[in-house]
């Protein structure tokens, strides 16, 4: 039960970690990435190094982000439901609420 639960929960965290970290980006993110090769740069540089590379991978991230968050809730509130209307055979106001 909860054991499962917890490993479906640190997939969904892992994958969404590992989703964000290979999207490479552009130039302002490479450099950004590697630092201690190249020198460190303020947040004025960064930002006039970016180009579209750089946007479009902001974008994803924050899309894969909200992704992982609308599967973790669908999953409680599925999760939720069948626990009340499945074991107990009905679902008590509190929850219907909590659904909605």
């Amino acid at each position: 039960g909860r054991t499962n639960v917890t490993d479906f929960f640190l997939t969904i965290r892992d994958l969404m970690s590992w989703l964000c970290i290979m999207l490479e980006g552009g130039e302002a993110t490479r450099r950004q990435r590697w630092w201690r090769e190249k020198g460190r740069m303020t947040r004025a540089q960064f930002t006039e190094m970016m180009d579209a590379h750089d946007y479009y991978c902001s974008e994803s991230r924050a899309n894969i982000v909200r992704w992982c968050v609308a599967f973790a809730v669908t999953f409680k509130m599925y999760i939720r439901m069948a626990a009340d209307g499945y074991i107990n055979e009905a679902i008590t106001p509190a929850t219907k609420w909590a659904l909605e």
